[in-house]
């Protein structure tokens, strides 16, 4: 089991790109949800900021805990997602950056048979550790794509 080059290097890099998201964009504009019930940029960036935090704690859980279970992560149900919601979009940046080295460092520096451990998640079954860390990315693609698709919409405040 290893963590290979393209996911080693999307787990190091791929976040920056929230960057060039925002570069050109208004703080109206990262603020606006395009629909009462939907996600602003800033929101997708609370919950991309937040769920790192909870990645990190779970890969190290799996490091403990035989076939760990993974109850899905409800945003609206953690008590800590309102208050960090509350941040500016700058500090939930910075908060991603320095918490993205501590998963990438902690993960990279797994043996092999610390990166086979499993663990159950509730719709996909058994993952490995890198498994997982794909999951991690494709999940945090899909938000990254939402927030480029919401800064580049006509019909939001520039």
């Amino acid at each position: 089991m290893i963590i290979y080059t393209t996911l080693e290097q999307r787990l190091q890099n791929q976040h920056e790109i929230i960057d060039e998201v925002l570069k050109k964009i208004s703080k109206e504009r990262v603020m606006a949800k395009p629909a009462p019930d939907k996600w602003s940029i800033h929101d997708n960036i609370t919950h991309l900021a937040k769920y790192q935090v909870l990645f990190l704690e779970r890969i190290q859980a799996i490091q403990e805990v035989d076939d760990l279970y993974l109850a899905p992560y409800i945003p609206e149900e953690d008590p800590l997602f309102a208050e960090w919601n509350s941040w500016e979009t700058s500090e939930l940046i910075n908060r991603m950056k320095g918490d993205r080295e501590s998963i990438a460092t902690f993960i990279l520096q797994l043996s092999t048979s610390q990166l086979a451990r499993t663990a159950q998640h509730a719709k996909f079954g058994a993952l490995t550790v890198p498994e997982l860390v794909e999951f991690f990315l494709l999940h945090e693609a899909h938000h990254i794509f939402t927030m480029y698709k919401l800064a580049h919409n006509a019909q939001l405040p520039l």
